[in-house]
């Protein structure tokens, strides 16, 4: 071989060099190519989680407000009915009457709000529906303002803290009468979502009106 050939062989690559550093890129493409796959699905992901949690805190925000709101008010329904107190509940449903809404927002015209637990097997959804106060009966109406679902959760309760008294310890029940012409002092939500237990516990800003007897008519 001159000297000719010989510079000519080591300046360029053969057939079987080229196939090889072909096949490295590709495997090299490919390698990148999931990456950035992995890290794509993992940004999207993370982003919809902080989304899904503003989203839930703006929500409880409006319903803590809505609940800690409760006005004391007394209504009648039907001929006549005595005047009976606007707050009433269980461990599954809560009525009452607030300024806070989820149409409105906060600082609202007043408005009747029931909330209910509806449950679906493994799973359940908090409803809340928001009606107008009839004038001069101060009862619902039957047609809703709005309605709609504000938490997804697998478990769902409401309990009631009734006034402490002198010498009494209070404790957490599970429903508070229609009739009751006292409020409770606090209402406690307890939720089970996404496997984490979450509680939020309300007190009444208006639960001492009503002890004192000061409701609106």
């Amino acid at each position: 071989m001159n000297c000719a050939e010989r510079r000519q062989h080591a300046g360029g690559f053969t057939l079987i060099e080229l196939i090889v550093a072909i096949t490295i890129l590709g495997l090299l493409a490919a390698v990148v190519s999931s990456g950035l796959r992995t890290g794509l699905r993992a940004w999207s992901r993370g982003n919809s989680e902080l989304d899904d949690i503003r989203s839930s805190q703006v929500t409880l925000s409006l319903l803590r407000g809505q609940v800690q709101g409760a006005l004391p008010l007394l209504f009648t329904q039907g001929p006549n009915q005595q005047p009976r107190p606007s707050f009433d509940g269980d461990s599954t449903k809560l009525r009452l009457v607030s300024r806070s809404s989820f149409l409105d927002g906060p600082e609202a015209a007043p408005r009747w709000v029931e909330l209910g637990w509806e449950s679906n097997g493994d799973s359940g959804r908090l409803t809340v529906r928001e009606s107008a106060i009839l004038p001069g009966s101060d009862a619902p109406g039957s047609e809703p303002l709005w309605r709609g679902t504000v938490l997804d959760a697998t478990k769902f309760r409401f309990e009631y803290l009734p006034r402490r008294l002198p010498n009494q310890t209070a404790a957490w029940i599970g429903e508070w009468p229609a009739f009751n012409l006292q409020m409770p002092a606090a209402v406690r939500l307890s939720y089970t979502r996404r496997g984490r237990q979450h509680q939020m516990v309300l007190p009444l800003e208006y639960a001492e009106n009503s002890w004192s007897g000061r409701w609106f008519r």
